[in-house]
Parts: C-alpha cells; sequence; structure tokens
C-alpha cells in the first residue's frame, strides 16, 4: 500500500475530502442566506471568503513543500479545514460566517501544491497528466457526492448538520495520509528566489490563464445550486440530482483530460477543446428552456471545465526543473484562485443589480473564452535556469511542434 499507486490513492481520498468540504458551501448557501437574512452580494460574500483565505496560504505552501516536503504540511492543512468546516456549523451571523470561512480556507490553501508537488515526485513526465487526472477527479466526485447527501441531510436536520457530518471524513484523510505517504528522498537544496519564477513570463501567461478558467469554474459551480432553485424552480430534491449528475460527468472530464493529455504528450491539444466544449455547453444549458437542456448543457460544461486541470498542472510540472514546481503551482494557483474571490460576489452583485443570472452567465462563458486564448499564446516550452542548463546542454526551449519535439515520438 506504501508503493506509488497507495501514495496516489491516498491523495485521491483526500482530494475528495477537500472538495467535499469546500463545495459544502454552495449547496447550503440558499439555506443560510435565508437562516442569517442574507442577500445575493452577501452570499456570493460568503462564499468567496473561502478564497481569501486560500490564496493567502497557497503561494507560501508551494514554496514549503519545496523546502520541507509534502507529508507534514498535507497532514496539518487537512486537520485545520476539518476544525473549521464543524465550526461553519456553529455561525449565527454574517461576519461569524465570513471570518469562520476564511480561516478554513487558510488550512485548504496548504493541499493542492502539495499534492500536485507530491504527484511530479513519484511519477514520470509521461505518468503525471494522467495520474493528475485520477486525483483530481476526486475533485468533483467530492462535489457530486455533497450535491447529492447535502440535500438529505439539510431537508431532514438542516444545513447546520451537513458541516457536522462532513468534518469527520477529515480526521480519516489525515490519519491516512501520516501513516501511509512518504517524501521519495530529501528535500532539494538548489532553489531560487521567488523572483526567479515572477520574472518568466510564461508563468503569469498560466496565471491568468488559470484565473480566467476559475472565474468560469467558481462562477458555475458556486451558484448552480441556487440558480436551479430561484431561476428553474427545481425542488429541493431534484436540484440535489441535476448537481450531482453535473459533477459526475465532471469526475469523467478529469479522467478523460488526464487520459487524452498523457497519450497525446500534448497539454494544449486536451486544454483548447475542453474549453470551447465548456463554453458553448453552459451557454446552451442557460439559454435552453426545459430541464432537459440544463441537464444536458451544465453536464457537458461541467465535463469540459474538468478536463482542463489534469493537462494545465502537468504545463509547470513539464516545464520547470523539479525543485521549482512546488513554488510555480503554488503562484500559479494562487493567482488563479483569486477568481474565488471575485467570481462568486460578482455573480451575485449582478443578480441583485439586474434581477437575472444572465449577466453571470455571460461572464462565465466570456471568462472560458480568454483562457483559451492565453493558453493557445502560451504554448508549451521548457524553462532552463542558468545552473540547470549546464545539465541539459545548450537547450532553453522546446519547439511547439509534435515533430520537432523529440520527447513526443514513440
Amino acid at each position: 500500500m506504501r508503493g506509488r499507486y497507495g501514495i496516489l490513492a491516498v491523495l485521491t481520498f483526500a482530494y475528495f475530502v477537500n472538495y467535499l468540504d469546500r463545495g459544502a458551501i454552495s449547496v447550503a448557501i440558499p439555506f443560510i442566506g435565508k437562516d442569517l437574512h442574507l442577500d445575493h452580494t452577501e452570499m456570493g460574500l460568503a462564499m468567496s471568503a473561502f478564497f481569501l483565505g486560500f490564496v493567502l496560504l497557497e503561494l507560501p505552501a508551494g514554496w514549503l513543500s519545496d523546502k520541507f516536503g509534502c507529508r507534514t504540511l498535507a497532514t496539518l492543512g487537512i486537520l485545520w479545514w476539518s476544525v473549521f468546516t464543524f465550526l461553519t456549523g456553529l455561525v449565527g451571523s454574517m461576519s461569524g460566517l465570513v471570518a469562520t470561512r476564511t480561516v478554513f480556507g487558510l488550512g485548504e490553501g496548504l493541499y493542492p501544491p502539495v499534492s500536485l508537488k507530491a504527484i511530479s515526485q513519484w511519477f514520470s513526465k509521461n505518468e503525471r497528466a494522467w495520474a493528475n487526472g485520477i486525483m483530481l477527479s476526486a475533485t468533483n466526485l467530492g462535489l457530486a457526492t455533497v450535491a447529492f447527501l447535502g440535500v438529505i441531510f439539510i431537508a431532514h436536520w438542516g444545513w447546520r448538520s451537513l458541516f457536522f457530518a462532513i468534518a469527520v471524513p477529515g480526521v480519516v484523510a489525515a490519519v491516512l495520509l501520516a501513516a501511509i505517504y512518504r517524501d521519495p528522498g530529501p528535500c532539494s537544496r538548489r532553489r531560487a528566489p521567488l523572483g526567479d519564477l515572477l520574472a518568466k513570463p510564461i508563468i503569469w501567461l498560466w496565471a491568468i490563464g488559470w484565473f480566467f478558467v476559475f472565474v468560469a469554474f467558481w462562477g458555475f459551480s458556486s451558484w448552480l445550486p441556487t440558480y436551479l432553485l430561484q431561476a428553474r424552480h427545481l425542488p429541493l430534491r431534484l436540484m440535489g440530482t441535476v448537481v450531482a449528475v453535473s459533477y459526475a460527468c465532471g469526475v469523467v472530464g478529469m479522467l478523460l483530460g488526464g487520459f487524452a493529455s498523457g497519450r497525446l504528450r500534448r497539454r494544449a491539444f486536451t486544454i483548447l477543446p475542453a474549453l470551447g466544449l465548456a463554453a458553448v455547453a453552459i451557454g446552451f444549458g442557460y439559454l435552453t428552456p426545459g430541464i432537459w437542456p440544463v441537464v444536458l448543457g451544465f453536464s457537458l460544461g461541467n465535463l469540459g471545465i474538468s478536463a482542463v486541470p489534469s493537462a494545465f498542472y502537468a504545463l509547470p510540472m513539464d516545464a520547470l526543473p523539479p525543485e521549482r514546481v512546488g513554488a510555480a503551482l503554488g503562484l500559479v494557483n494562487s493567482v488563479g484562485m483569486i477568481s474565488g474571490i471575485v467570481a462568486p460576489t460578482l455573480v451575485g452583485y449582478i443578480v441583485d443589480r439586474t434581477g437575472s443570472f444572465g449577466g453571470g452567465f455571460m461572464v462565465i462563458v466570456g471568462s472560458l473564452v480568454a483562457a483559451a486564448i492565453l493558453v493557445w499564446v502560451a504554448g508549451e516550452r521548457r524553462i532552463l535556469w542558468p545552473p540547470v542548463r549546464e545539465e541539459f546542454g545548450g537547450v532553453v526551449a522546446w519547439p511547439v511542434m509534435p515533430a520537432d519535439w523529440p520527447v513526443l515520438l514513440p
């Protein structure tokens, strides 16, 4: 069990718990808003508060994973967010909700760059995309599970019971990870200052592209339950089923994205069609009346968005020396997660100002198009620092076309 597949399994389970806890707020927010007398803007702010804490800690988490390894940081993060998941069920005011969700986000911010760093250490270049796909498929599985079970808890015992219940799996995940995971070797001593990463334009292309991907994802996932209840007037159980089906398709998208990227060995060939599918399908789901177009459009839209991360996270893994992967992933993901601060509040504000979700869906679709443009501009290349360049000879970049890229050949 302590081989690399056992490690992949425990990392995947921890990611499942991460999104189980993270996604609960989207399912519960219509009922929290009613209980605490919040408007849509305040509901959006409550969902965005998580990302403030998340962004603050994710960048140092990537750097610390390069310095100290993954096991301790990951275990600490899981225990941290589990405690504040439980405490979310105790809040009684808007200020308490925002404060609790912000500190909850600090704990969750530790995990993504640490787990992705672990994948880059335990799996080879040609295996990373599908390993990412397996691990990241747990994100949508967690969201689907909390959507399906969350409505049951809320219907029978109220929204607070949901947060009490889902805090328990986090403790289990922390114990398993501490028992099973081991860093594969000593941490690298060859690290450059963060300024080295900040000076690379391609890092910023990745980061801003990821920002737009996540504007779409968090704008969509944060407000989907509320939209289905308030705009489509679905009953609670049917809303939970539609959201769960959408996220179940996201699991398929994660796995397909990782598999396709691994087989093609070209990340952009997976990312660009996936973003196009998501934009068209989400627009179709919103504009077309009836329940089945909603199910089809939003499910395919989430499948498309979910096919992106496995390939996208592999871009820094492929391009950077190993000792810089954690910091780079932390930087890219931190900029991307700023979208979580922006998107839920922005969509809520648009709904309050216009009385419609239409403007919010325009933001979602437009962000997917912007992300595709940035990925196309960035391309795929290898970044070598001077101390590393000696090991690779004089090559400082890899050509974009497959025929010119020897690693793509069978």
